[in-house]
């Protein structure tokens, strides 16, 4: 998993300083990108193209004073400040997420939760993901 350097900071001062996720344990939840149809976890577009939206995410929440946190595919650094982005192993500053694989990341996500909990998990966007957290441990 890709994110941005720390450290972790949920405030407003976090927001506008662009760093990472406070450590903690967070909801899953399915997304809805309504407002720019950018990421949805269900409903995303199946081609693999890099422009085709929406693209596949997961939501954490509550965050505090930061709203849109992400688990979503990203290419090279510029989609990664505030989100989280799957990822093979980064090796060394000038290597970066490659967005193929980052998406396939996603998508085996999404999959593998819903197979996890089967009629459990939600028929629509938006909403709480049964049984599943993400837990962000402390400062690297």
């Amino acid at each position: 998993m890709v994110e941005r350097q720390g450290p972790g900071d949920n405030t407003s001062t976090g927001v506008s300083k662009h760093r990472r996720v406070a450590a903690g344990t967070y909801e899953l939840h399915t997304h809805d990108g309504a407002s720019n149809n950018k990421y949805m976890t269900i409903g995303y577009s199946p081609s693999a193209q890099i422009n085709k939206l929406p693209k596949p995410a997961l939501r954490l929440s509550p965050t505090g004073s930061r709203t849109g946190i992400l688990i979503h595919p990203a290419n090279g650094y510029l989609a990664s400040i505030g989100c989280l982005n799957p990822a093979s192993a980064l090796n060394g500053p000038n290597d970066n997420i490659q967005w193929s694989d980052s998406r396939s990341r996603v998508i085996a996500l999404i999959d593998d939760l819903k197979a996890f909990l089967g009629s459990q998990f939600p028929a629509s966007n938006n909403k709480k993901i049964p049984r599943c957290q993400c837990v962000i441990d402390g400062e690297p």
